[in-house]
């Protein structure tokens, strides 16, 4: 070890597609190996997309409990897919009738072992069970990083009462304005512990990988008419079930165009996006490409970024899709009118969508600004760095 580098522990669930896996992963990016040694924690690592980008950075061997507990078993085959179906029928059993829970014994031995390693700062980098876990470690200085809207959270886990939770850490960093007050808005107690904190962006990384168009999906076809493309997870939170009905309004007015959807998410989701594409008869319009590694050449060779999500703590695809000169268009969720300027794209209800694109691709001379705009745009990650420099220092 350089003598004099902050050890700091990240923590995370897994390592899968999503906003957290890709904030820690711009973080590994532009944190200084001379300033800090990294080491993650993570319960799941074995599976997704940054398995490999966090590897090099795992504290521990992946537990064989842990992973047997917290895998999606019906996405492995054969005797695997049977045996992590077992283990969890059994888990389940005995918390039940005994109250013991082998993911819990586990992950506190794991969390017993890494107190003792002397970490200047650990950071739980995602809610729930991970934060719950972290306030246990023991340590000069802890931290809270909240990637969602608190109150949307709570009403999923049927407000679940976290109060004494947060009392074990020193800040609670929020990447947005609108999260921020939202979780101030149920703690006012600690809300001289919330510093807002943008997720940093490695730019020059996503410049570098659009430029890949070796391994483009072959029915990525942004030549012959306008590419709406629509990046994330398939879940009810980003709404692209509601992209077909969009699509079949932009029929009706006789406009050339192809959407892109690229993603992955569970079979009922994915299967409820597909009856709906089938529904309107789009299929030929609305062509989901499945999860990619590398969604940025898709996003670069689009003219047009859709989001249509609910709700977002900070849109990464909307800050990627700048960086790479794509205009945007997003629903008015709370964060978007701090991610999206006007004159970078238009924030609207969903209803909207199928009007405004129709404008979009009408208006060459409209959209021509919005291109040169962007060439202006510059994403500075210097004072978030700065930011979480001070916030690590020992109080």
């Amino acid at each position: 070890m350089i003598m004099g580098r902050k050890k700091i522990l990240f923590c995370v669930e897994n390592a899968r597609q999503g906003g957290i896996s890709k904030a820690l992963e711009s973080f590994l990016f532009l944190l200084n190996p001379k300033d800090y040694e990294i080491k993650i924690f993570c319960i799941n690592y074995k599976d997704g997309p940054y398995s490999s980008i966090f590897s090099n950075y795992i504290i521990e061997k992946q537990s064989p409990i842990l992973y047997a507990l917290s895998t999606y078993y019906k996405e492995h085959k054969g005797i695997k897919k049977f045996g992590y179906a077992i283990i969890k029928c059994i888990n389940a059993t005995l918390k039940k009738l005994l109250n013991i829970n082998f993911f819990d014994i586990a992950l506190s031995k794991a969390i017993k072992r890494i107190s003792k390693k002397d970490f200047d700062v650990v950071i739980a980098f995602s809610e729930g069970i991970v934060t719950h876990y972290c306030a246990k470690i023991t340590a000069p200085r802890k931290l809270a990083w909240v990637h969602l809207d608190y109150k949307r959270y709570l009403a999923y886990t049927n407000n679940r009462d976290e109060t004494d939770i947060f009392r074990h850490y020193d800040n609670i960093i929020i990447p947005s304005k609108h999260c921020s007050n939202s979780f101030i808005e149920i703690f006012p107690q600690y809300k001289n512990k919330v510093t807002v904190l943008p997720n940093p962006l490695n730019f020059t990384r996503i410049k570098e990988l659009s430029l890949n168009d070796k391994h483009l999906d072959h029915r990525f076809n942004y030549q012959n008419s306008f590419t709406i493309v629509s990046v994330g997870r398939i879940c009810y939170e980003k709404q692209f079930f509601m992209i077909p009905k969009i699509a079949a309004e932009l029929i009706t007015n006789n406009v050339m165009f192809k959407w892109y959807i690229i993603g992955s998410g569970s079979k009922e989701e994915t299967a409820y996006l597909y009856k709906n594409i089938k529904e309107y008869r789009v299929q030929d319009y609305v062509i989901p490409l499945g999860e990619k590694t590398n969604p940025y050449p898709y996003i670069k060779h689009s003219n047009l970024l859709a989001v249509t999500s609910v709700s977002e703590t900070f849109c990464y695809s909307i800050a990627e899709a700048k960086v790479l000169h794509t205009p945007v268009i997003a629903t008015n969720f709370g964060t978007a009118y701090e991610v999206l300027e006007p004159h970078h794209g238009i924030i609207c209800d969903i209803s909207e969508f199928g009007d405004k694109i129709y404008k979009i691709i009408t208006n060459p001379k409209r959209y021509s600004e919005l291109i040169e705009n962007l060439r202006e745009y510059k994403y500075r990650n210097e004072e978030l760095i700065c930011t979480f420099n001070q916030i690590t220092k020992k109080q």
